[in-house]
Formats: C-alpha cells, structure tokens, sequence
C-alpha cells in the first residue's frame, strides 16, 4: 500500500483493510492447506439463560404463549465453559475452564487439550498450524513463548 495513503487512513479503516486482504489470501488457500490447520476456541454454555439474551421464534401473536416463553435466572444460573479444538480429521477432548482465563491458566488449557493432539491424531507440530483468537489470554508473551517452545506454529 503507497504510504501517502497508509499515512491518511485512520487506524480502523487500516485495521479495516488489512483484514480485508489477510481474508482474501486465506480464501484462496486450497482445502488441502485447511486440512493442515487446527482451530480452537473457549464457549460458554448456560442451563438457563443469564446473559439477558433470549431468542424465541414466534409470531407476532403469539408472544405471550406460555408455550414461548423462557424461564430467566437473575443472579447465577448453571454454565461451564470449555475449550476445543478441531481439524479437518478430528477434535480434541474439552477442556473445563475455570474462573478468570489468564496467561498461565490458558497455557496449562493448551498442555491438557492442545498437546495430546499432537500424540494421538498422527498430527506433526511442523506439518500443522494452530488457530486462535486474539484474546489477551492467546497473545500474552507467556502464552506465545510456550507455543514456541513447544514447537507449534500458529497462521499468520
């Protein structure tokens, strides 16, 4: 990109277009490259909702049908949240994930979840490329410095 224009671009429409592009090489990557990625994240499930989030399909009359309407829970209600991992071939097991995700405890995720995947799915650390967010957790340097370590490459 010419840098007059870089230079007059805000940082969000950089931001913007940086992804833009990254996105367009990853579209054109073959199956076969995908086959090689292993992709992870954390989810929370909930019994009952607590977020203040309920999605109900009805008609517009229908909206007071017992039939339609969820139980809520003020304070609490019963969640877990996990993290997984999956391939194109295969998933890891799910790791429960226990109060505030930090540096040290998403390391010790990986070494539960992500390593005994490397042992039992004939996956190599230098044939595969890991995938996560950029959650603090995933870019702190403690974090990037295991996945060093431990010989696992992460896609650009």
């Amino acid at each position: 990109m010419d840098e007059q224009i870089e230079k007059n671009l805000s940082f969000n429409q950089l931001i913007s277009r940086k992804r833009k592009k990254w996105a367009k090489e990853m579209s054109e990557k073959s199956s076969s490259f995908w086959d090689s990625v292993i992709f992870s994240d954390e989810s929370r499930f909930a019994l009952l909702s607590d977020s203040g989030r309920i999605w109900v399909w009805r008609l517009p009359n229908q909206e007071f049908d017992l039939k339609r309407l969820q139980p809520t829970v003020k304070h609490g209600g019963i969640s877990i949240m996990v993290w997984g991992a999956v391939t194109s071939n295969g998933r890891s097991e799910l790791i429960e994930c226990v109060g505030t995700i930090n540096s040290e405890k998403y390391t010790e995720i990986l070494k539960q979840g992500l390593l005994p995947m490397y042992s039992h799915d004939n996956i190599t650390k230098n044939e595969f490329l890991f995938v996560e967010d950029g959650a603090p957790c995933h870019t702190a340097k403690r974090n990037q410095q295991w996945l060093t370590e431990n010989g696992i490459k992460k896609l650009p």
